[in-house]
């Protein structure tokens, strides 16, 4: 029978960072390195943060760099995702609706919508844009209704057709402003420590 187990780890190093624009959090790391099924060492590490944007963490067994080095490179979308998983990205309303207007005014302009076809439309998404902007679900929905409530040429319906696939989202505020106000912070901490050849 499997017993509990407890280990105390010292290794962790803590940062506590505070902007000069008061933002906060409480980084912690854990550099190490692990050897391979072949007997070579790979560096590992693990980031655990809490901060007054969010907490996040993640845990990286194989890095071709010791693990501050990696930190220093590694890109926003990618710890995003690795924080976050798929809700690292969102729904993003206001991006949605223009990139529908761009569409518009291409097609438009490429001469797939005539001028009347083009106004409907235009003058669909003014009238029901906070809904378009309010959720997924709602975007979805007001764009299907749009085949029953205007006047339903080819191209309108080729325009109005398969609306999930024009969804934009962007990244969640919240780590955003998490990577805009505390991480360079961090960053520039660790530089010096990151034993970065030269």
């Amino acid at each position: 029978m499997a017993e509990n187990r407890v280990t105390k780890d010292t290794t962790g190093e803590t940062f506590r960072i505070r902007t000069a624009g008061h933002e906060w959090a409480t980084i912690v790391l854990f550099g190490w390195q692990a050897t391979g099924n072949d007997g070579t060492p790979r560096e590992c590490g693990e980031i655990l943060i809490h901060s007054g944007f969010g907490q996040w963490a993640y845990s990286w067994g194989h890095l071709g760099v010791p693990f501050k080095r990696f930190l220093l490179k590694a890109e926003r979308g990618y710890v995003a995702t690795k924080f976050m998983g798929a809700d690292a990205y969102k729904f993003d309303g206001r991006l949605t609706v223009l990139e529908l207007r761009k569409r518009l005014l291409r097609w438009r302009r490429e001469g797939q919508l005539n001028t009347e076809e083009a106004r409907q439309l235009w003058d669909y998404i003014e009238e029901r844009e906070v809904e378009l902007e309010s959720s997924t679900h709602d975007f979805v929905g007001v764009m299907q209704q749009a085949e029953t409530e205007l006047v339903a040429t080819k191209a309108v319906l080729r325009f109005v057709q398969e609306p999930w696939e024009h969804l934009a989202t962007s990244l969640d505020i919240q780590f955003a402003g998490f990577w805009r106000e505390v991480w360079p912070v961090f960053l520039e901490q660790i530089k010096a420590e990151a034993e970065v050849p030269a």
